[in-house]
């Protein structure tokens, strides 16, 4: 699975994508109603772990500030371990060591996902025990990983259009969240993946409504903008 630059390529759930350069933004806005791939929703910022400022005693006997990442209750291991990928292949300037995860992110009662998640991004389990939760979450589109088949989109995350993802356990979660290594830093949950706005859909394309989850996600949501150059790559 190939979770590096999910918002350095706009990918459709055809299997087909397109590098972010100006040469290519007239055919990504020409495909603007064309339905993205599944892991292009992995972008979205409802997905990424909420961070817990903390301090660490430091050898020189001095306090340091860090964040430490909440686990989602919700999230499957295939997205954990998809914004894990991409975090380690961030080159992005950090501000703060980040540390293990000691805490799971409290849900409101009336806590409902919109339709900007797709099942992939949901555990079996989660879902199996929160119906009402995940009521309006989407169908995946694709592309689809074929069993049997030599070869496999690399960009492919689940099985069919009504799979969930896989439950994780609370310490392979913690494992998979936890940083590549003590140096690695975190500039802060809302720049994890550079769109601060939660009104939108970081990564995601789609202008239809409800796919496969309603008619609306709820939370106002929108699909990121194609239309902005300032993605695009010379």
């Amino acid at each position: 699975m190939v979770a590096i630059g999910l918002k350095r390529y706009a990918r459709f759930a055809d299997g087909t994508q397109l590098l972010r350069v100006r040469a290519t933004m007239n055919a990504i806005r020409a495909r603007n109603r064309d339905r993205r791939a599944d892991i292009e929703f992995a972008a979205n910022i409802l997905a990424q772990s909420p961070d817990v400022d903390d301090t660490e005693d430091m050898p020189n006997g001095e306090m340091r500030d860090i964040v430490r990442p909440m686990r989602l209750p919700w999230r499957s291991k295939q997205l954990v371990e998809t914004l894990h990928t991409a975090d380690a292949s961030s080159t992005r300037a950090r501000q703060k060591p980040v540390r293990e995860c000691i805490a799971t992110a409290s849900l409101k009662a009336d806590f409902r996902l919109p339709s900007s998640i797709r099942r992939w991004m949901v555990s079996s389990a989660w879902a199996q025990e929160n119906e009402d939760a995940v009521a309006l979450v989407s169908d995946n589109a694709g592309p689809f990983v074929v069993a049997g088949a030599e070869e496999q989109c690399d960009f492919a995350v689940a099985k069919g259009t009504l799979e969930w993802g896989s439950p994780i356990s609370a310490d392979a979660d913690l494992e998979l969240i936890s940083p590549v290594s003590p140096t690695t830093l975190i500039q802060g949950r809302t720049d994890y993946f550079g769109d601060a706005d939660p009104n939108s859909q970081s990564g995601a394309g789609d202008d239809e409504e409800g796919e496969g989850g309603g008619s609306g996600s709820g939370s106002g949501m929108r699909g990121s903008d194609d239309d902005d150059d300032g993605e695009a790559e010379e």
